[in-house]
């Protein structure tokens, strides 16, 4: 089915219905009856779509993986653009986030998804690092970032993004010091 513009509104419609409706309980306790009703959208317009409402939360997760990672590439520049895109990112998918971090395996899938994306990048920049430090210190940035940002999400008095990333880099960066001379 191609996705003409009717189509896309729909299904916009129903992801941020659903979205709504998980901010307020949680996935299993949501009907299909009250998600086409708060989307505005027939029962039966729903499953031309969708199998069921988890097939509808995957599909937000995939985009926001997706959208993460084109957000997030490696910066050539420096360690402080990439998280400074990254938190950019993040600011204007608070809500999102909040919602979608209520799911314990997206952090998993989050960490998955980047791993791939940098541990290539990062492995050429220390190919002289011991490849068992780097994965233990992949995990250790990856999940201590992903752990800074989650709760920078969730302060209501937060700090910019720009500091934020210079933050985040100067912690990265003494990690990799140490990559260095270990």
């Amino acid at each position: 089915m191609t996705d003409d513009r009717r189509t896309k509104r729909t299904k916009k419609a129903l992801k941020n219905s659903l979205i709504k409706l998980m901010a307020e309980k949680p996935i299993g306790k949501i009907t299909i009856k009250e998600l086409t009703e708060a989307a505005d959208v027939n029962r039966s317009t729903f499953y031309l779509h969708y199998t069921d409402i988890f097939d509808l939360y995957n599909c937000i997760k995939k985009e926001f993986l997706e959208d993460l990672l084109a957000a997030a590439k490696p910066s050539a520049e420096s360690l402080y653009q990439y998280y400074l895109n990254l938190l950019q990112f993040m600011e204007n998918h608070t809500e999102k986030m909040k919602i979608l971090d209520q799911d314990i395996s997206f952090t998993n899938d989050v960490i998955h998804v980047l791993k791939k994306q940098y541990l290539e990048s990062w492995l050429t920049r220390f190919s002289n690092s011991n490849r068992m430090h780097y994965e233990y210190f992949y995990c250790f940035v990856t999940e201590g970032s992903l752990g800074v940002i989650k709760q920078w999400c969730l302060d209501e008095n937060r700090e910019s993004p720009e500091i934020m990333a210079q933050i985040l880099a100067k912690f990265a960066e003494s990690g990799f010091a140490l990559l260095k001379i270990g």
